[in-house]
């Protein structure tokens, strides 16, 4: 299976390595120069900065935060009307696989898909408060 990071995840990651790297070189040269207290504030900066990185690759789980390609035989592709915060509507589509899997498309090429189609997306694993994760997904071509 085909699979790449989410481009947030390792922004999230390569920016928490830069500022914890950058902290530890700062505590090392402030403890270094009888700067213990500054020292000791450094480390502190950058163990809440690794809390709210943390944070905010929450859920924990890699599924969430890496793209995989799926591929399957379409069965049938709806549209659906959602509605936004700002009291707009957006289309999406849900794409059902013959064999059972189900995605949703964010994409408006997928609002042509005709049952037989074979359907490639590239999905992330969408994580919801009291309810199912579903997937969300992006088209990635057709095949026949």
């Amino acid at each position: 299976m085909e699979t790449k990071i989410s481009l947030a995840f390792l922004v999230a990651m390569a920016l928490l390595a830069v500022v914890v790297l950058l902290c530890a070189v700062v505590a090392v040269a402030a403890w270094v120069g009888e700067e213990k207290g500054l020292a000791a504030g450094v480390i502190g900066l950058a163990v809440a900065w690794a809390l709210v990185t943390a944070g905010f690759c929450w859920p924990w789980d890699m599924q969430y935060h890496r793209w995989e390609k799926t591929e399957g035989v379409v069965y049938q592709s709806v549209g659906r009307l959602v509605g936004t915060d700002g009291g707009g509507s957006t289309e999406q589509f849900v794409v059902q696989f013959r064999d059972g899997r189900v995605r949703r498309c964010d994409d408006s090429r997928c609002s042509g898909l005709v049952p037989g189609l074979t359907l490639s997306l590239w999905c992330i694993r969408d994580w919801q408060w009291a309810s199912t994760p579903g997937y969300k997904c992006r088209y990635a071509g057709v095949h026949k």
